[in-house]
Parts: structure tokens; sequence; C-alpha cells
């Protein structure tokens, strides 16, 4: 009878990928998805960035980050110095590790606030702007040329400018291609003290 005891009553299937969320992140050899939610006001934020608090605004965690205005940077990356960037960090198991799709919640208003440059793990920076405008608030979108490779051990991912406008609240990485249908718990990159 011990054995139909329900483990996880509270367990919520939160970016709609079949799994329960309290399994996520499980071993990848076991066949389960390993997800990774991150939020951008939570990572190292660069000094040319401002964090916006935003209560109430269909952000994650009621914050999202935006380069100050003024600052674009549309042919080349901006300096490769830590404060044109927001850098989020991730440790992989040796079980969970393998390609991910890296999407981010981020609001792009128009053809000329739709942009940033994406680099993961110090590899090439890649200029991402298809297909990012929204429809008047925060989405969902999937990063150009993902997913990528991460690797046991400690892996970053840096978001640059490339024009001013576009404002990022969160990152999420998955094995499963399937985006997420809404914000997810927090960050684990938040610390609560």
């Amino acid at each position: 009878d011990d054995l139909n005891v329900n483990i996880n009553p509270d367990a919520a299937d939160i970016p709609g990928n079949g799994i329960d969320e309290d399994c996520d992140g499980a071993d990848a050899s076991t066949g389960t998805d390993a997800v990774f939610w991150l939020e951008a006001e939570c990572a190292v934020v660069g000094d040319n960035w401002d964090i916006i608090q935003a209560p109430n605004s269909g952000v994650s965690n009621d914050a999202y980050v935006a380069i100050q205005t003024g600052n674009n940077s549309l042919s080349s990356p901006p300096a490769d110095i830590p404060a044109n960037q927001v850098q989020f960090s991730l440790n992989i198991g040796g079980g969970d590790v393998g390609n991910y799709h890296l999407f981010a919640h981020l609001e792009a208003p128009s053809n000329s606030d739709n942009s940033f440059w994406v680099r993961v793990n110090d590899g090439s920076w890649i200029q991402w702007w298809q297909g990012l405008n929204t429809s008047g608030g925060f989405e969902w979108k999937e990063v150009l040329n993902s997913p990528f490779n991460l690797t046991q051990g400690t892996n970053t991912i840096d978001f640059a400018y490339r024009e001013d406008g576009t404002l990022l609240d969160k990152i999420y990485l998955s094995t499963d291609p399937a985006s997420p249908s809404n914000l997810g718990p927090e960050g684990t990159n938040c610390d609560d003290t």
C-alpha cells in the first residue's frame, strides 16, 4: 500500500512539457527533460543596463532589465566588457549535459527596438533580430541558432545590447524544444536573502 503514496501532490507542469516541475532537472539519461529558469535582474547586470521594477506588469519576479537609452550597436557587438552585458551562469551536472533550447522572455516593441547580441560559453556573438517583434507585451522567443551544447560545469550566456528599447525579463533552457507557455517559477539564480 505504501507504494501508492503520491510523493509530489503539489507538483505542477509549469512549462507545459508533460513533466511535473518537481521532477524537472533530473538526469537527462532517464528520458526526462532538464530545465533551467533564470531571471535577468538576478544575473550579472552590467553598469550600462537598468533593472526596472515593474509589479503586476506580466514579467517574472516583477522586474526586467533594459540597456540605457542611447546605446545601440547594430553592425558589430559592443565593446566586450561587463558593463555592456547581462551574464547568466548555470551549473550543469554530468547527467544533464546536452543540447539546450534557449528561450528569452522579452519585449521588442518596434523595428527599431528589436534586437540583442547573444553568445554562449564565450563563443561567437549571434546578431539576434529575426522574428523578435512582440505584439504589445512580453513574449517567449527562441534565440537564433538554438539549441546550444552545454557542457558539465559552469556555462555562461551573455546578452549584449544591439538596440535600446528591447527589454529582457528571463531566460529558459530546456532539452525539450517546446516554448514555455507561462512565466514558470522564480529563477534559480535569485537569492532570497
